[in-house]
């Protein structure tokens, strides 16, 4: 609803255990426009696994994700950021486009309030300035990242930026 009302489309980064248990909302993610990437299924360290067992979990992700929105995914964004060798093989020979962040808001901290997870948002923004093409921003469905993201996505409305799925930021 939030998204909604500040005319928002992101990129979701689905597990496809989280698929699995909600697909109601994975579907009305998807209907309402937002953008749905691919996260593995299990959460699991790429960086540990061996080449075959991470395409197992992107491929079984990329399954129940299709099977409830039709739609393939297209990127790919490895648990904790791990961008080892085995993690991007295995993307990489499946077509995948990995992803990470470029802004953290570190909101899975007990200690990131909204305050601090919208000044994580904000604050780089001044730092680089307004000529940059945009950044990728991880956030996390905690509840103080849910009441920072009003102000987040109003500011940065008044200061002539967008929230785009991360197809329309990079291509």
């Amino acid at each position: 609803e939030i998204l909604q009302n500040y005319n928002a489309k992101v990129t979701f980064f689905i597990t496809g255990r989280w698929a699995e248990k909600n697909p109601d909302l994975l579907k009305q993610i998807s209907e309402n426009g937002h953008q749905i990437g691919n996260h593995g299924y299990f959460h699991s360290h790429p960086d540990k696994l061996p080449v075959e067992k991470t395409k197992e979990e992107i491929l079984a992700t990329e399954k129940v994700i299709k099977s409830i929105t039709g739609i393939s995914t297209v990127f790919y964004a490895p648990p904790y950021g791990e961008r080892g060798p085995n993690g991007l093989k295995a993307a990489s020979d499946l077509g995948y486009t990995t992803v990470l962040w470029t802004l953290d808001t570190i909101d899975w901290r007990s200690d990131s309030t909204p305050e601090i997870i919208a000044q994580r948002v904000l604050e780089p923004k001044k730092k680089y300035g307004a000529d940059k093409k945009g950044a990728i921003v991880l956030m996390h469905p905690k509840e103080n990242t849910v009441k920072a993201l009003p102000y987040i996505l109003s500011r940065l409305q008044d200061e002539g930026f967008q929230a785009v799925t991360l197809e329309k930021l990079i291509t």
